[in-house]
C-alpha cells in the first residue's frame, strides 16, 4: 500500500508540476470558475486528449493503437470544451485575469484544468486496478524498510 500510494503521489506530481508560486486574486477566480463550469464530460474530453497526446510518445507508439480519426476527434472535443470554459463560461474572469496579471493567469488557469482531469484518472476503478498490477513488482520489503 506504501508503494501503491508513492507511485500515485509521483505520478500525479509529474503529470501536474506548475510553477505557479502565488496565483493573483483574479487568477483565483478564473480558477473557481472553471471549476463550477467543467462538467464531467468535461474532464473527460480533456483526460482523452491527454491520453492521445501522450500515445505519440516515441516510447509509446509501439504498444498503442488508435482508431482512425481519433487524434483530431479528441483535440477537437477539447478545444470545444476549453473555447466554452474560456470565451463564453468564464470569459469575463479571463479577461479581468489577463488584464489584471497578465498572460500567465490564462497559463495557470489552463494548467488547473488539466490537473483536476489529470487527477480525476487516478479515481477512476479501472486505472486503479492498472496501478495496482505494478505492486506485485515492486521490492516492498526493501522499500518499507527505508521507513525503519
Amino acid at each position: 500500500m506504501l508503494v501503491r500510494a508513492l507511485s500515485i503521489v509521483l505520478m500525479s506530481i509529474g503529470l501536474t508540476v506548475s510553477t505557479d508560486v502565488e496565483a493573483g486574486l483574479f487568477e483565483d477566480d478564473l480558477k473557481r470558475c472553471i471549476v463550477d463550469n467543467a462538467t464531467p464530460e468535461d474532464n473527460l474530453a480533456l483526460v482523452r486528449w491527454v491520453l492521445i497526446a501522450l500515445s505519440h510518445h516515441e516510447g509509446a507508439r509501439d504498444i498503442v493503437s488508435l482508431a482512425p480519426g481519433a487524434s483530431e476527434i479528441t483535440a477537437k472535443g477539447y478545444a470545444d470544451v476549453f473555447n466554452r470554459l474560456m470565451l463564453l463560461d468564464c470569459r469575463e474572469e479571463l479577461q479581468k485575469a489577463v488584464q489584471m496579471e497578465g498572460q500567465q493567469a490564462l497559463r495557470a488557469a489552463t494548467r488547473f484544468f488539466g490537473s483536476t482531469a489529470v487527477r480525476s484518472l487516478f479515481t477512476d476503478p479501472g486505472v486503479s486496478a492498472e496501478l495496482d498490477k505494478v505492486d506485485r513488482y515492486f521490492d516492498t520489503e526493501a522499500l518499507e524498510s527505508l521507513a525503519e
